[in-house]
């Protein structure tokens, strides 16, 4: 390449959350944390209330990030610990402060999106999840980002989706975690 030059780029591939909602809970835990401030900023900026924004972040011992989203968003803790706010993860937190809310956003490791998809299906509010895999390619042909789907899809008659492709972003009800 030299200076001046022009580069082929392709993107943004796969899709985001689905920001139709006026009540919304974000739980984010680990990596998973620094992709919900992204969120929280951009549904404030969209018009919700911060009073009508609910985060909820789950840290190992130690909390980062935490003051950054209470400029968007009522902020509560959790911790293996219970060094930083409750003691517990994000759905022992979601219990013990009654958060209520019409739709969740979840980032983070797959243990605890696991518990979040529970969660939605037993409190009836519909969830979104990001999902954080590996993706080399990152288009969609090497299948190296594959996760597991509920349903069969249209070309191989299989129940994968491609993280990079058909997420990163899905419906709890459209992944088996």
């Amino acid at each position: 390449m030299k200076a001046g030059g022009n580069i082929d780029v392709m993107g943004p591939l796969g899709n985001g959350f689905d920001l139709t909602c006026e009540n919304p809970i974000l739980m984010g835990g680990g990596i998973g944390i620094p992709p919900m401030l992204f969120l929280a900023k951009a549904l404030a900026e969209g018009g919700l209330g911060k009073k009508n924004i609910s985060v909820i972040l789950g840290y190992r011992d130690e909390a980062f990030l935490a003051d950054e989203f209470k400029k968007y968003a009522t902020v509560y803790l959790s911790s293996d610990s219970g060094a930083v706010g409750i003691k517990g993860n994000v759905i022992d937190c979601a219990n013990s402060e009654d958060i209520t809310g019409d739709m969740i956003y979840a980032c983070g490791p797959t243990p605890m999106l696991r518990a979040i998809k529970q969660y939605a299906y037993e409190k009836d509010i519909p969830a979104q999840i990001s999902m954080e895999e590996r993706m080399a390619c990152g288009i969609g042909a090497c299948l190296a980002c594959v996760c597991r789907s509920t349903e069969r899809d249209d070309h191989f008659g299989v129940r994968n989706k491609r993280v990079c492709k058909d997420g990163p972003v899905f419906w709890a009800e459209e992944v088996q975690l």
